[in-house]
């Protein structure tokens, strides 16, 4: 049997789906989340953490070189997660 390249078979997803910024979160964060007062205040939680997952992701991406704008659906950060618009 031949194995996949990185990105491919069991991978695929981290590739193909939107990044679900929840498992990403501080410990601070979710102490937050799971303390917030309602879903109002969970959205804002979630989308402040996506816009810190996103701009380590941009962070690391400048670090390899890369000079092409990329933009983070900002509709989907409301939910916790980020998807290439």
């Amino acid at each position: 049997m031949v194995p996949y390249p990185p990105g491919n078979g069991t991978e695929q997803a981290s590739w193909s789906q939107p990044i679900d910024v929840k498992g990403l979160m501080t410990p601070e964060e979710q102490s937050n989340y799971a303390n917030a007062l309602d879903e109002l205040t969970q959205m804002k939680l979630l989308k402040n953490v996506a816009r810190r997952v996103e701009a380590e992701i941009l962070a690391v991406l400048e670090q390899r070189g890369l000079r092409m704008q990329i933009r983070f659906n900002p509709k989907l950060k409301e939910t916790g997660l980020l998807d290439l618009k």
